[in-house]
């Protein structure tokens, strides 16, 4: 990628705090599990999947009900199953879990962050993953350590971290390297 007819930045702010899925993440990698579980439309059955998770996030969310993000995938899983009239197998859900590792970053986002790293910035994740999750899929996507923090926030009013953590507080979570 040529750069040299970018301007430099020069930022005001000091950080910058990057979603993950469909953000940086290119979930189409998933499309062909989608499509051996279903055996159908792998990207139209994933986006369908993708927005049942976003749905029960908020929900849970918005009711207090806490559930992990790798929980509630699992039921969206289910959810999308259950109206296609499928049973799922522990060997769908190996081939899901299977294709998460395969997850890549858009071809942008690795030069774009390189920049913002050489302009001095602090670069984190917010994510509703768990941490161990989170990290698994910035290391398979090849920009983990772009990252200085990862925000894990796996809780809402009425989970057990949110009932130790002050509503004022915000938990940094370094991120590992090598």
């Amino acid at each position: 990628m040529q750069t040299d007819h970018l301007m430099p930045i020069r930022p005001a702010m000091k950080a910058i705090v990057f979603g993950m899925n469909e953000t940086m993440l290119d979930m189409s990698a998933l499309d062909p599990a989608f499509a051996e579980i279903f055996v159908g439309d792998g990207p139209e059955l994933r986006k369908q999947w993708f927005n049942q998770l976003l749905q029960l996030l908020m929900t849970a969310s918005i009711t207090g009900n806490y559930r992990n993000f790798d929980a509630l995938a699992d039921d969206s899983l289910r959810m999308l199953a259950a109206l296609r009239g499928k049973e799922l197998t522990s060997a769908d859900l190996s081939v899901l879990t299977d294709a998460q590792g395969r997850i890549r970053a858009y071809s942008d986002v690795g030069p774009g962050l390189a920049r913002l790293k050489e302009a001095g910035l602090t670069l984190a994740t917010l994510t509703n993953s768990t941490e161990s999750s989170a990290y698994r899929l910035l290391e398979n996507a090849g920009i983990r350590e772009n990252f200085d923090r990862l925000l894990s926030t796996p809780f809402s009013a009425t989970s057990p971290a949110r009932k130790r953590t002050s509503t004022r507080r915000v938990s940094w979570t370094s991120v590992r390297t090598t």
